[in-house]
C-alpha cells in the first residue's frame, strides 16, 4: 500500500473503520508514503497498531479528511486491555489534529506503547483523559514504560485531564531524541510529563497548568537519565502542592549538560511547592528561570531551587542568571551538598531565606554571600511579576544584571539576548519610549449570581516616556462594552486605579472579561505583550452545596468541592452537606477570596441511620503530614470522623497561617497508636509561625489515641493567640498530652473528660505553657492510670484582680510515676482553686496531689477535696506568698502530710505550720465506688464556704448558696434512704438445697438506722418481716438473713426483695429500694459412682 486512502461510513470510503484500514496494512505492508485520511465523525474504536513491512523506510499518517472534526473514542473495561491505540512494535506512524476520548472509569489509557516504537509523532490532537483523583498510570494518556521509544515527537497538543498526560520509560539502554514541544497540559491530578531514562530529551514551550489537589504534584519529571537533555521555555502552574520541574539521577557529563533554562514555574500548594528540585544530580546547568512562591503561609517546604544528595553524589551544579521569589517562610536556594555547587548573577526576593548552604541560613544576601562564597553578582530585588503565574517582570534594574550565555541566546518568548549585559530571569526585558501595561483587574466584589459590578483596573507606565491620555476599553465574552478615555499625567514606573466599566454576572456560568489599555491620540505602545489581560470569571458561591460519592450532588469529592471554592470564592455564608460515605483524600483550605467575616464556610457531615462521613488519608512526606490542613479563618466543621492511615506520619488537622474564628464541633478524630510525644502525630496541631489566631473553638468533639489530642503553638509571648474554648471533648489514649497549649491567653476549659490508659510516664491530660489570663478550668473530668499531671500550668499567670479559676474538676490519678501531681501550678499565679475532688493514688513516694513551685503566689484553695492514696503528700508548697487554704478536705495514708517551709508529718503539724486549713478536715472521704468521685460522705455535705464565683457543680446542679458542699459534686443526703445492694448467699457458685437467703443492706440516711421493714418474693410465695438495728450509721453496710429455703438448680427462681418504712418513716428515695434475681448461682449436686 501506498499513497492517499479514506475512511469513512460510504460504501466509496476505502475503509470502514480505522481498524478495518489498519489490518489491511499489517497484512500488506506499505511500499511508499501512506496517509490515512479520516473522514469526520465519531469512532468508537479499539485499534491495535503492529509490526508492518515497509515501516523502515516510509512513513504512515493518520489525519483528518477534511476540516470536519475527528473523534475516536473507546471506555477499556479491564486495566489488561487498557487502549484506545496500541502500537505494538511499530514505527515511522504520525498522528496529526484527530481528538482521542477515554470514557471509562476504570482504565484511562488513550495511546499505549508496547515493545520497540520508533519515530512516532502526534501533532496537533486533542486528548480528552479521564478526570481522576488517582495517581496508578492506568490513567496516564500516553503511556509507554520499559520500552525503547527513540524520536518520539509531541508537538502542539492539548491534554485534558488524566492521572499522567506523558509518561515514558525508557528501558535499561536510554530512549535517545524525544522532543515534547509546545503542548498545553489541563488539569492533570499527579503530573503532566514523566519521563525516565532517556538520552538528550528535549521539553520545551509547554504549558501546564492544573486545578489538582494533590499532595505532590509534577509538572516535568525527568530521571534516571544521561546526555544533552534540554528542558526549557515551559511555563508552568499548579495551585497544588508539588514540584513543577523534579530532576532525579540525572548524571550527564561535561560538555554534554542538562539545560535547564528559560521557564516559568510557579507553584502553587501550602505545604509543599518547590520550583525546580534537584535530586543525586551532575552536570545540570539552572539558567534564566523564572520562579515564583506565591503562597505567604507555605513554610520550610516553600524552596524556589532545592538541591540535594539523599541518593547519592550529587554536584556540577550551576545556578545563573534565575529569579526566585518567596513570599512565604521558606527559602529562595536551598542545597544540602556543596561540593561543585556555583551560583551567581541571580535575582532574590524572600520574606523567609535567601538560602541554606549545607548547614548555614541566611536571610541577607551579604552573609548569604559569606558563607557561602556564592552569589557576588547577585541582587535582592522585586521582579514587579505581571501576576502570580504570568512571570514576565517589569522591574528594569534586572536589565543588563546578568551573565550572558550563548546557549541561552534567547528568552521565553523567543527575543534575543543582549550578548553583552543580559537581563536576569527568563524574559529579556527591552525598554520601551511608550509602554502602558494592565496589571491586574478584578470587579470592586465577589459577585453572587445575578450581581453587577465596576470592573476595577490598575495600570502601569512601564515606559521611559510620561503617558498623558489613554483609553481603556472592557469586552464581556467579547463584546466591547465599555470604552473610556482618561486624562492623566502618568510619570515612567507610576502605576494608577481606574474604572474600567461594569460587569453582570449571569446565573451559574461564567463570562470571559477581558480589559485593554491603549494609548490615545494616535500613539502606538511598543510593546503589546502586556497591553491586555483576560479572565474567565465565575459566579461566587452562596447557600449550600453537597458533596456526595454517588454522584447525586453538585460534587464527587471534597477536594473537588474545595477546589472550586478557592477559585471562585465566597459572595455569602456557604454551607457544605457532605453526604455519608468514606472519602480517602488530603484536603487543604488556603484561601478562600470573599471569606472575611461575618461570613462563614460551614462543613456538615450528614449522617445516616447505618452510617456517617468518614475523612482518611496516610500522609506520607513530612512537609504534607496532614489529613486537612487548614489556613482559612471563619470555618466551621461539624459531624465528620477524621483518621490518619499509615504509620509514618500521623496528623490530621494541621491549622497554618492565620486561623480566627474556628469551630469544630461534634468530630471524632482517630490518631496512630504511638509510643512517643512527637507532635507529627498531634491530631490536631498548630505550629507556632508569625501569624496570631483568635477564637477557636472545639466542642464536642471525640480524640483518640495519637501523640497529643489537640497541639496548640501560638507566635511568642508577646503576641499571644487570643481566646480558645475547649469544651465538651473526650480525649482516650493519647501518649503524650490530651490538650497542650503554647502562648494563649484567654483560655477556657470546661466540661471535657479526658481518659488515658497508656501506660506514659509523661503524660498530662491539660498542659499549658506562658498562657496568660486563664478564663477558667472547669468541670473537667481527667482519669489517668499513669503520667505526670493532670493539671499541669506553667509561666501561665492569671489577673491579680480578676483571678483565673479552676473549679468542679475530678482528677483521679493512679501509676509508679515520678513527680506525679494532680494540679501543677509552676510559676503561675493568681488562681482560686475552688470546689475540686482529686485522688492521687499513685504510689511514687514524691506523687502529691496539689504541688506549687516557689515562683507561684496568689493561691487561694477552698472547698476541695485532696485525698493521697499512694502514700505521699497532699499539698507540696515550695512557695507560700500569699498562698491561702482553708475548708477542704485533706487526707493522705503516707508519713507526711505536706510541705509548708518544710516537712509536715501531720494535718495538725501543717495547720500549726501553716496557719492555713483552721476549718478544713482531716479524713478519707466516702466516695460513689472505687471509679467515680462523686462524694457520699456526711463530712463534705454542707460544710464548705459561700463562693460566689462557683454557682453549679461538675453535673450542672445548682450549689447551696449558704452552705455548699465541699467538693466538685453538690449533692443532698436524704435523713432517710437505705439501698440493697445484693444477694451476698449467691455471690459465689454452690451446690443445691438447702441455703441461707440473705441480702445486703446499706444506710444511706443521714439518721441512724433502727429498724426497716423487707418484704421478699420467691417466686409467687410471699414473705415480709421487721428488723430492728442498734444505730446503723450512715454508709454502713449490714447482710441481713431472711431464712433458709431449700433451692433446687433444675428449677427456675425468681427472687424479689423490697425495703420501706426506715425507722418507720417514708423512704426518701425509693429508686434504690428494690432488687431482684433469677440467676442463683447453683450447680447439681454430685451422685455417687458406681463401680462395676
Amino acid at each position: 500500500m501506498k499513497g492517499i486512502y479514506t475512511v469513512g461510513k460510504s460504501s466509496s470510503d476505502s475503509f470502514q473503520s480505522i481498524q478495518e484500514a489498519v489490518d489491511s496494512i499489517i497484512s500488506q505492508g506499505i511500499s511508499g508514503n501512506t496517509i490515512i485520511k479520516i473522514k469526520g465523525g465519531s469512532y468508537n474504536e479499539q485499534i491495535i497498531i503492529k509490526w508492518y513491512s515497509g515501516a523502515q523506510l516510509y512513513s504512515l499518517t493518520f489525519e483528518p479528511y477534511d476540516t470536519s472534526p475527528v473523534l475516536i473514542w473507546y471506555s477499556p473495561a479491564l486495566t489488561n486491555s487498557n487502549y484506545i491505540i496500541r502500537i505494538d512494535s511499530a514505527g515511522n506512524i504520525n498522528f496529526n489534529q484527530l481528538n482521542f476520548k477515554n470514557s471509562s472509569q476504570n482504565a484511562g489509557r488513550i495511546i499505549e506503547l508496547y515493545g520497540d516504537c520508533t519515530r512516532i509523532s502526534f501533532e496537533k490532537n486533542t486528548f480528552y483523559g479521564v478526570k481522576t483523583n488517582a495517581t496508578s498510570d492506568n490513567f496516564a494518556i500516553i503511556y509507554g514504560s520499559g520500552n525503547i521509544c527513540d524520536s518520539f515527537f509531541i508537538d502542539s497538543n492539548i491534554f485534558y485531564d488524566g492521572s499522567t498526560a506523558i509518561l515514558i520509560n525508557g528501558p535499561t539502554v536510554p530512549s535517545a531524541g524525544n522532543r515534547i514541544s509546545n503542548n498545553l497540559f489541563l488539569n492533570q491530578y499527579a503530573s503532566a510529563i514523566e519521563s525516565e531514562n532517556q538520552n538528550g530529551i528535549i521539553i520545551t514551550g509547554n504549558i501546564i497548568q492544573t486545578n489538582s489537589f494533590h499532595t505532590q504534584f509534577i509538572g516535568i519529571e525527568l530521571s534516571a537519565s544521561s546526555g544533552p537533555n534540554q528542558i526549557s521555555a515551559n511555563k508552568i502552574s499548579h495551585n497544588t502542592n508539588g514540584f513543577s520541574i523534579l530532576l532525579n539521577k540525572v548524571n550527564s557529563s561535561k560538555g554534554n549538560e542538562t539545560w535547564v533554562t528559560n521557564n516559568f514555574t510557579a507553584p502553587g500548594g501550602n505545604a509543599a511547592a518547590i520550583g525546580i528540585f534537584i535530586e543525586t544530580c551532575s552536570f545540570i546547568n539552572v539558567f534564566h528561570n523564572n520562579i515564583h512562591i506565591s503562597s505567604t503561609t507555605l513554610g520550610s517546604a516553600g524552596r524556589c531551587i532545592n538541591i540535594q544528595n539523599s541518593s547519592g553524589y550529587c554536584g556540577n551544579i550551576n545556578i545563573f542568571n534565575n529569579i526566585m521569589v518567596n513570599r512565604g517562610p521558606g527559602f529562595g536556594l536551598i542545597t544540602f551538598t556543596t561540593d561543585t555547587i556555583s551560583a551567581n548573577y541571580n535575582c532574590y526576593y524572600t520574606s523567609g531565606y535567601i538560602g541554606y548552604w549545607n548547614g548555614y541560613l541566611s536571610n541577607t544576601l551579604s552573609i548569604w554571600s559569606l558563607y557561602s562564597k556564592q552569589d557576588t553578582n547577585s541582587m535582592v530585588a522585586n521582579p514587579l511579576f505581571y501576576s502570580n503565574t504570568d512571570l514576565h517582570i517589569r522591574e528594569k534594574q534586572l536589565a543588563g544584571k546578568g551573565k550572558y550565555f550563548s546557549e541561552v541566546a534567547t528568552d521565553i518568548d523567543g527575543e534575543i539576548r543582549d550578548t553583552g549585559r543580559c537581563t536576569i530571569g527568563a524574559d529579556e526585558l527591552i525598554l520601551y519610549n511608550r509602554d502602558l501595561a494592565v496589571l491586574q483587574f478584578s470587579p470592586a466584589a465577589l459577585l453572587c449570581p445575578g450581581d453587577s459590578a465596576p470592573v476595577h483596573i490598575k495600570i502601569k507606565n512601564a515606559g521611559t516616556d510620561t503617558a498623558f491620555n489613554f483609553i481603556t476599553r472592557l469586552y464581556i465574552d467579547n463584546q466591547l462594552t465599555d470604552s473610556i478615555y482618561h486624562i492623566t499625567n502618568l510619570v515612567p514606573d507610576a502605576e494608577t486605579d481606574i474604572s474600567g466599566g461594569m460587569v453582570f454576572m449571569p446565573l451559574n456560568k461564567p463570562v470571559k472579561v477581558s480589559v485593554n489599555v491603549l494609548f490615545a491620540g494616535g500613539l502606538t505602545d511598543q510593546n503589546y505583550k502586556n497591553n491586555s489581560m483576560e479572565k474567565s470569571l465565575w459566579p461566587a458561591f452562596k447557600d449550600t452545596l453537597i458533596i456526595d460519592k454517588q454522584g447525586k450532588g453538585n460534587y464527587l469529592s471534597i477536594g473537588e468541592a474545595f477546589s472550586d471554592i478557592q477559585s471562585r470564592g465566597i459572595c455569602n455564608n456557604l454551607t457544605l452537606l457532605i453526604k455519608p460515605g468514606v472519602y480517602t483524600e488530603q484536603l487543604n483550605l488556603d484561601s478562600i477570596p470573599g471569606l472575611y467575616y461575618p461570613k462563614k464556610l460551614n462543613i456538615i457531615g450528614l449522617k445516616s441511620n447505618q452510617d456517617s462521613v468518614v475523612v482518611r488519608f496516610g500522609a506520607v512526606n513530612w512537609y504534607a503530614n496532614y489529613v486537612f490542613r487548614i489556613g482559612i479563618s471563619n470555618l466551621s466543621i461539624q459531624n465528620i470522623n477524621f483518621i490518619a492511615d499509615g504509620n509514618v506520619y500521623g496528623k490530621i488537622i494541621e491549622l497554618s497561617g492565620t486561623n480566627a474564628n474556628l469551630i469544630f464541633d461534634s468530630n471524632a478524630f482517630y490518631g496512630q497508636k504511638v509510643t512517643n510525644t512527637s507532635t507529627e502525630f498531634a491530631l490536631i496541631s498548630m505550629s507556632g509561625d508569625n501569624f496570631r489566631d483568635t477564637n477557636l473553638v472545639f466542642r464536642n468533639n471525640y480524640f483518640s489515641d495519637g501523640s497529643y489530642g489537640i497541639y496548640l503553638a501560638g507566635k511568642d509571648n508577646i503576641s499571644y493567640n487570643n481566646n480558645c474554648l475547649f469544651f465538651n471533648n473526650i480525649f482516650t489514649n493519647q501518649y503524650g498530652y490530651g490538650l497542650y497549649c503554647l502562648y494563649f491567653r484567654n483560655l477556657d476549659i470546661q466540661q471535657n473528660i479526658i481518659n488515658n490508659n497508656v501506660s506514659a510516664s509523661y503524660y498530662a491530660g491539660i498542659y499549658t505553657y506562658y498562657c496568660s489570663n486563664i478564663r477558667q478550668i472547669g468541670r473537667n473530668r481527667i482519669f489517668l492510670n499513669s503520667g505526670s499531671s493532670g493539671i499541669y500550668l506553667i509561666a501561665s499567670p492569671g489577673i491579680t484582680t480578676d483571678k483565673s479559676l479552676i473549679s468542679n474538676n475530678f482528677i483521679d490519678m493512679y501509676g509508679k510515676e515520678t513527680n506525679a501531681r494532680c494540679l501543677m501550678l509552676d510559676n503561675s499565679s493568681n488562681f482560686n482553686v475552688y470546689h475540686n475532688t482529686f485522688r492521687q493514688g499513685n504510689q511514687y513516694y514524691a506523687g502529691t496531689v496539689l504541688d506549687m513551685t516557689s515562683s507561684t503566689s496568689g493561691i487561694d484553695i477552698k472547698n476541695n477535696i485532696f485525698v493521697n492514696t499512694g502514700g505521699s503528700m497532699v499539698i507540696n508548697a515550695a512557695g507560700t506568698n500569699n498562698i491561702t487554704s482553708n475548708f477542704n478536705i485533706l487526707y493522705t495514708i503516707g508519713s507526711n502530710f505536706g510541705n509548708w517551709n518544710g516537712l509536715r508529718t501531720s494535718f495538725t503539724d501543717w495547720v500549726t505550720a501553716s496557719n492555713q486549713d483552721k476549718q478544713s478536715k482531716n479524713l478519707s472521704p466516702l466516695f460513689k465506688d472505687t471509679k467515680d468521685l462523686h462524694c457520699q460522705d456526711i463530712a463534705c455535705d454542707s460544710a464548705g464556704t459561700p463562693l460566689p464565683a462557683v454557682k453549679t457543680d461538675i453535673d450542672g446542679d445548682s450549689r447551696n448558696s449558704l452552705y455548699p458542699d465541699i467538693g466538685a459534686d453538690e449533692f443532698i443526703l436524704k435523713n432517710s434512704d437505705v439501698s440493697l445492694n445484693g444477694f451476698p448467699s449467691f455471690s459465689s457458685p454452690s451446690c443445691d438445697g438447702q441455703h441461707k437467703l440473705s441480702v445486703s443492706l446499706q444506710n444511706r440516711g443521714k439518721s441512724p438506722l433502727d429498724s426497716i421493714m423487707i418484704y421478699w418474693k420467691i417466686n409467687q410465695n410471699q414473705f415480709s418481716s421487721k428488723y430492728y438495728f442498734n444505730k446503723l450509721k450512715y454508709f454502713q453496710t449490714i447482710n441481713l438473713l431472711l431464712g433458709t429455703y431449700h433451692f433446687s438448680a433444675d428449677s427456675n427462681y425468681s427472687i424479689e426483695v423490697k425495703a420501706g418504712w426506715p425507722n418507720g418513716k417514708a423512704d426518701e428515695d425509693s429508686s434504690n429500694n428494690i432488687i431482684v434475681t433469677t440467676h442463683l448461682n447453683l450447680l447439681p449436686t454430685p451422685g455417687q459412682l458406681q463401680i462395676t
